[in-house]
């Protein structure tokens, strides 16, 4: 059965093939044998018929490839002014970052150096970033670190020309802070590296809200630097006390540029206005 199939299907392949020719051949013959004025109705038709179909495909393939081009070219260029946008627009906001920490650095000239942020943790857990100040601009350990918004650390080491800040979620940094408007003093510290906490004595009046500056105990903070607000209280595991959770002013994954504050020799503390 299979066999027959295969070969009819041969024939008929073949027959096509053979009727074919003999079409083409009569067409060719009465060609030969029509008159001029014949040839030229069969020579119109078949310019008609098949010519101008062919010019026409052709010719609207070049338009498209000549399309497609320039669609191409349009895109890349789209692509070149959306990039020159971004980063004028980028350029623009860091001048304006700029001009507000330079009025910083006009009011404490002496005190304050404004830096660079150069390299950042690279773990999963955002502890310390790297300062393009280092000792040629007269940066110390443990001088705090700050940005318009707030406090966001302080030095730990300090190379030539680079440092490291140490920031408020690593679990070795502690601050001495004042809840306003109770006034309540306790030390804010990140246990886990992910949330800053305060513990303070369970019959606090603190709010939800209230927001944090540095108290100036312990010597290296001074006093009313800005940190954050309470976000959340809930009841310590030491019955008598009483946890508040801070969320910073500045957000940390948003930082380019920080404030360096120098210790003068007495430490003469002020406090900031943010």
């Amino acid at each position: 059965m299979k066999s027959t199939l295969q070969a009819a299907l041969k024939f008929l392949t073949f027959g096509r093939g053979v009727l074919v020719y003999l079409l083409v051949l009569i067409f060719s013959y009465g060609v030969f044998k029509s008159t001029s004025k014949e040839k030229m109705i069969i020579a119109d038709f078949a310019v008609s018929s098949f010519l101008y179909p062919a010019q026409y495909i052709t010719h609207s393939i070049l338009n498209w490839e000549q399309i497609h081009k320039k669609n191409l070219q349009l895109k890349q260029e789209n692509a070149r002014l959306r990039l020159s946008y971004d980063i004028l627009k980028q350029e623009l906001a860091k001048e304006k970052r700029i001009d507000l920490l330079r009025k910083f650095e006009t009011e404490f000239a002496d005190t304050v150096v404004i830096s660079q942020i150069i390299a950042k943790n690279p773990g999963r857990l955002h502890t310390s970033v790297l300062v393009d100040k280092g000792v040629n601009s007269e940066v110390e350990p443990t001088m705090p670190v700050f940005t318009s918004k707030g406090l966001v650390g302080k030095i730990s080491k300090v190379y030539l020309r680079h440092s490291v800040v140490q920031l408020l979620y690593d679990p070795q940094f502690k601050v001495s802070v004042m809840v306003l408007p109770s006034r309540i003093i306790g030390v804010m510290e990140s246990p886990d590296a992910t949330k800053l906490k305060v513990d303070v004595p369970i019959y606090s009046e603190i709010n939800l809200g209230d927001s944090l500056i540095t108290s100036g105990l312990g010597g290296i903070f001074p006093k009313g630097v800005a940190i954050g607000i309470v976000s959340d209280i809930y009841n310590s595991s030491i019955g008598v006390l009483k946890t508040l959770e801070i969320k910073p002013f500045q957000n940390h994954y948003e930082m380019e540029e920080l404030l360096i504050l120098r210790k003068s020799g007495d430490w003469v503390v002020q406090e900031f206005a943010f």
